[in-house]
């Protein structure tokens, strides 16, 4: 169903701009095949190239993965959140709400089981994220420095450069990320 949803609106997107597949291909740096996949929806996106798709469409992540809402506020129940990543170990990202339209903002919930890691290339000039900790440790990679981040802290960083999520302890740990993409980084691709 998520696959689905995912082909339909990559293709209305793409027809909405008159992009041909080729020219998705230049602008996402996502292969021919994979979009071809996608939108047969046979394709299982990764979260990376679900991220290179809306920044070259001019979408959200959010845009992409949810069916067209009218109205002004979006009530979103924790059980509805999509799991766009799960790890070999048990761990999961859930995007739970995103804004619509080339500002993305996005409020994700992670469960990362002690040692498993989550490596993201970088995002579009300017991405931002905001990590809270509610349970265990989070190992923050960034360039070539890494970071404890505890249960009740937070950090704030750029995320337009490799960067890394380590769960570290005993258990899962438990975190909420806020992404913050603007528009004028986005239109600069």
């Amino acid at each position: 169903m998520l696959a689905r949803r995912i082909a339909r609106n990559v293709i209305a997107a793409r027809i909405a701009l008159d992009l041909s597949q080729d020219q998705l291909v230049s602008r996402s740096g996502v292969s021919k095949g994979t979009i071809v996949q996608i939108e047969q929806g046979d394709g299982n996106p990764n979260v990376a190239t679900l991220c290179r798709l809306a920044v070259a469409l001019g979408l959200s992540v959010e845009d992409l993965v949810s069916d067209p809402q009218p109205g002004t506020a979006r009530i979103i129940l924790v059980e509805e959140a999509k799991v766009l990543w799960r790890g070999l170990c048990g761990s999961t990202a859930s995007l739970l709400v995103g804004t619509r339209g080339p500002n993305m903002l996005e409020l994700w919930s992670w469960q990362l089981a002690s040692g498993e890691c989550y490596q993201s290339e970088g995002h579009s000039p300017g991405t931002r994220e905001i990590v809270s900790v509610t349970k265990g440790t989070l190992r923050l990679e960034l360039d070539d420095h890494a970071w404890e981040v505890a249960a009740g802290t937070a950090a704030a960083f750029y995320a337009d450069r490799r960067h890394a999520y380590i769960g570290r302890g005993s258990g899962m740990t438990n975190f909420m990320m806020v992404v913050e993409e603007p528009a004028v980084s986005r239109s600069l691709e």
